[in-house]
């Protein structure tokens, strides 16, 4: 038997080595949520998404005047260069980018502004038509000429406008578009610097996913190297973006599963030598527990290949409650060697009389767990599988394993169960005085029920998803510093937008456009929709654009314009640039199609899947932009903004417009936490109230060990309220847990009554082992969960301080108000009562 473990220990290490812990928001969230896939198409599929910034700051005490700011662009400018000719980081990044993109501007001016009638409204183009007839072009001139006149500086901006723009063209263009397409734009785009100028960002494309932990490190660790490298002259540089957050968020979970899974087996090793008093207990049940723990989390590892972070992090719950069966086998084991028989007869009676409590305990906390899996969250889903795996392997080794490892270990002749004195005084307190031990406890939960109430009973969900994410986090901070600092026109909004045919795609990208600035959206924030739609004109109003053109004869309109410009104080010679732009505007009957963007790389990538750009198909798919006036810090303006956008995006006919972006995705995690946490608790408590009928087969016994599991409910939904603990999507999981474990102490204390309550004289031998087994369990299963206390990630903080208060609670209401129970309910000495065994 010991072999048989050594080989399948090693198979299950073997098949651990292979998982892969991912940050994916679908890995996290699973497919079914639609803002996360389509988060994930959307930082996958586009290569204009800059996975990793660099947020680049002059020091303190250094001005930010021309000097510091040709500062920062030397920097950027030395570190893109390096990024290129570096032979690790040219292989990991695609573009290093610190300025406007010059093809973008390019885009404008040999694109938009030549082809520019097609790209205005309806309005405009109305309004576009009136303006070039005779009569207003020489009204227009006029009052060029009356405007110019104005003295000072305001007469000099004046002319300057009237010189780029004397017909006052322009205007009909929309605003988020006039400054790319003016004609004298620079090729050259401007620096990408703070609204301070003390920072400029450097926004670098990588390759691969970046939600790729170990490719995130890579890219990140080779950026930082010559980040550093580069770095002469004393700049801040910070890392910032979702590449950087997942390098940080890996190594700090990775080192906290180690430093939890070993916080929880040193303590774990402590409480077995202070309740055993011999070193070798902590081993043999540690060591039972662990092989069968990795047992079934191996079998579930040969077919699972990704878990979330929360799975990442089960050893060290399942090291304090897979060991609880080894403490309750050992316990009544160590029982029948004090009587004097031998380690295998020991053995053999020990799994007699402890399968049914140890099996019925097992199962109901495997329910706790099976009850998150139909979580629609998949992070939970992996959680409940693992857990359960995990808790099935320890309960087999328990009875497979320890009998072997005991028959190996165990060899005295005499045995004497060490290390029980104080909780059998303990155990003959609580038979001596039953009613002050049942006014205790309920004095205790009367204290947690009086704080709860001073604090209105009120119980609150957490809006921000960065508790899923280790603090402090540098790469979190850096990011947030980006969007307050860079963020000009407030938080953005990407939107997925799929059409059934590649001719169709820029229609329904239109419709989207304008759906997402309605009236409705716009009251919500919205402030502007920038995407295809801004690129490329809507190919439904050609025929009308075309009709206008028709209509205008561009020579006419010349000659009216050089007649009024003769007969005013303007010098003909400095508009001819412009008499050029107007023949080639009136003179355009070509409407920019999906082509025209493919020509300019960098701008397609802006819009477009880089599938669509490496196979040279045509794209059926896009990305629109949604700027909204201010980020979305509060909770209720969140839910407010993303209800707006998804019911805009929902009447979108001829296509698929989804809303992603993390403010999407917290909303979604928000409304599963909430949907899903009374569904858990229900599926939790239904199928442990259903084992413990079929078990124990009587309804009082039932209600009896459900004692211990409505006190702890009681007191942790008590606690919550009083500690102000804020729900999230990993700690709503403690309370289904508990419907499955804060049950164990309740099942051994019912199952020793059934079986050894005659009467109390008869009773009380049996509940001393019973009493140290169950303060061990109690102890371990919460040092377990409070091994996750020290998790850098808030969420899991708290699933591990909550827990842990659950599972003591637990152990109160099962030694101190269902065992005087018990005790008030067998008879006294000299008085038989029925006495019924555990039902098999």
């Amino acid at each position: 038997m010991l072999a048989g473990a050594v080989v399948v220990l090693a198979f299950s290490l073997v098949s651990l080595s292979r998982l892969h812990i991912t940050s994916s928001l679908t890995g996290i969230l699973g497919s079914g949520s639609g803002a996360a896939a389509a988060m994930e198409r959307v930082v996958s599929g586009y290569r204009s998404g800059a996975e990793l910034m660099l947020l680049v700051e002059l020091p303190e005490g250094r001005a930010a005047d021309d000097a510091g700011r040709a500062e920062l662009v030397g920097y950027a400018t030395r570190l893109a260069s390096a990024l290129g000719s570096d032979p690790v980081a040219s292989r990991l990044v695609l573009w290093a980018r610190f300025r406007e993109d010059p093809e973008l501007l390019r885009f404008a001016r040999e694109v938009m502004l030549p082809h520019g009638v097609f790209y205005l409204s309806e309005g405009a183009v109305e309004e576009l038509e009136r303006r070039l007839q005779p009569a207003q072009i020489r009204r227009q001139i006029a009052r060029n000429e009356a405007m110019i006149s104005a003295p000072g500086a305001a007469g000099a901006a004046l002319s300057e406008g009237v010189l780029r723009d004397p017909l006052r063209l322009f205007d009909l263009v929309p605003p988020e578009l006039r400054s790319d397409v003016a004609a004298d734009a620079p090729v050259v785009g401007k620096p990408e610097l703070s609204d301070d100028g003390r920072a400029i960002l450097l926004s670098i494309g990588t390759v691969g996913d970046g939600g790729d932990y170990e490719a995130a490190g890579r890219t990140v660790d080779a950026v930082e190297r010559l980040a550093a490298k580069t770095n002469s002259t004393g700049l801040s540089v910070a890392m910032a973006g979702s590449a950087a957050i997942a390098r940080e968020t890996s190594r700090v979970i990775r080192r906290d599963s180690i430093v939890s899974v070993l916080a929880s087996v040193a303590l774990l090793y402590a409480l077995f030598f202070l309740f055993y008093s011999r070193w070798s207990a902590g081993l043999v049940i540690g060591g039972v527990a662990a092989v069968g723990m990795l047992a079934g989390v191996g079998a579930v590892a040969v077919v699972v290949r990704e878990v979330s972070p929360l799975a990442a992090m089960i050893a060290a719950l399942l090291a304090g409650i897979g060991a609880d069966y080894g403490v309750h086998f050992l316990s009544r084991y160590d029982g029948y060697r004090g009587e004097g028989q031998g380690s295998a007869a020991a053995s053999v009676e020990t799994a007699r009389h402890m399968a049914v409590p140890i099996g019925t305990n097992c199962f109901t906390s495997i329910f706790g767990f099976m009850s998150l899996w139909p979580s629609t969250i998949k992070m939970l889903s992996d959680f409940a599988v693992m857990g359960a795996a995990g808790l099935l392997g320890a309960f087999l080794a328990v009875f497979v394993l320890m009998p072997a490892v005991l028959a190996v270990t165990d060899r005295r002749e005499t045995h004497r169960a060490a290390g029980r004195a104080m909780f059998n005084r303990f155990a003959d307190g609580v038979v001596d005085r039953p009613r002050t031990c049942m006014g205790l406890s309920l004095a205790i939960l009367g204290a947690g029920v009086v704080a709860a109430a001073a604090q209105g009973f009120s119980i609150g969900f957490e809006s921000d998803l960065t508790v899923m994410h280790p603090r402090p986090s540098k790469a979190l901070d850096a990011t947030s510093e980006v969007m307050r600092r860079f963020s000009r026109q407030g938080a953005l909004v990407p939107i997925e937008v799929r059409a059934a045919a590649a001719d169709q795609l820029v229609g329904v990208a239109h419709d989207a456009a304008r759906a997402l600035t309605s009236p409705a959206c716009r009251e919500a924030g919205v402030t502007a929709v920038l995407g295809l739609g801004t690129l490329l004109p809507d190919p439904r109003q050609t025929a009308g654009r075309l009709r206008m053109l028709d209509r205008l004869d561009p020579s006419r309109v010349i000659e009216a314009f050089d007649a009024a410009i003769a007969e005013s104080q303007f010098e003909p010679k400095a508009y001819a640039g412009y008499r050029g732009v107007l023949a080639e505007i009136l003179g355009s009957r070509r409407v920019p199609t999906v082509a025209d963007v493919m020509r300019y790389r960098s701008v397609a990538e802006r819009v477009f899947p880089a599938a669509s750009l490496v196979g040279g198909g045509q794209p059926t798919s896009t990305m629109l932009v949604v700027r909204l006036a201010e980020p979305l810090h509060d909770r209720e303006q969140r839910r407010h903004t993303i209800a707006a956008l998804r019911k805009a995006a929902s009447g979108v006919r001829g296509g698929e417009v989804t809303v992603a972006g993390i403010d999407a995705v917290s909303e979604e995690l928000d409304a599963a936490a909430r949907v899903g946490l009374p569904r858990a608790i229900a599926i939790s408590f239904g199928l442990v109230l259903l084992w413990l009928m079929i078990v124990f087969r009587r309804a009082v016994d039932v209600l009896l060990a459900l004692l211990p599991l409505a006190f702890a409910a009681v007191a942790t939904v008590a606690f919550i309220v009083a500690t102000r603990q804020l729900f999230n999507p990993i700690n709503t999981v403690a309370i289904p847990l508990l419907g499955g474990i804060a049950v164990d102490a309740g099942v051994f204390l019912v199952s020793v009554f059934r079986s050894d309550g005659a009467t109390r004289a008869e009773l009380r031998p049996h509940l001393r082992p019973t009493v140290h087994a169950i303060s061990l369990s109690v102890g371990t299963t919460a040092t377990a969960f409070g091994s996750l206390c020290i998790s850098h990630t808030p969420a899991i903080q708290s699933l591990g301080l909550v827990s842990a208060v659950g599972i003591m609670a637990s152990g109160v209401g099962s030694l101190l108000l269902l065992m005087p129970i018990l005790i008030r309910r067998a008879p006294r000495a000299g008085v038989r009562g029925r006495s019924e065994p555990c039902a098999s």
